[in-house]
C-alpha cells in the first residue's frame, strides 16, 4: 500500500497531483482527494476550482484511472 498526502496547510499545486497521480498509476495503487469549497471563480490557494478539478478528471482518465465517490467506497 502507497499514501500520497499534501498538508492541510499547504498551497494546491496541481502539478504536484498530477505527480501523484502519475506515481499511484504506474504502481497500481489508490489515491484519494477530497476537497472542500469548489468555486467556480478565483479562490484561496488551497482551494481548488472548478477548471483545476475538470483537469484532475480529465488527467485521470487519460491515465485509465477508475474514479469512484466516496459513497462507493
Amino acid at each position: 500500500q502507497l499514501f500520497y498526502g499534501f498538508p492541510a496547510s499547504g498551497n494546491f499545486n496541481l502539478q504536484e497531483v498530477k505527480n501523484a497521480m502519475k506515481r499511484a498509476s504506474e504502481e497500481d495503487a489508490v489515491l484519494v482527494f477530497y476537497a472542500h469549497n469548489i468555486k467556480r471563480g478565483p479562490s484561496k490557494s488551497h482551494h481548488v476550482s472548478y477548471k483545476q478539478l475538470k483537469e484532475i478528471l480529465e488527467y485521470a482518465k487519460s491515465l485509465g484511472m477508475a474514479l469512484c465517490g466516496m459513497n462507493e467506497l
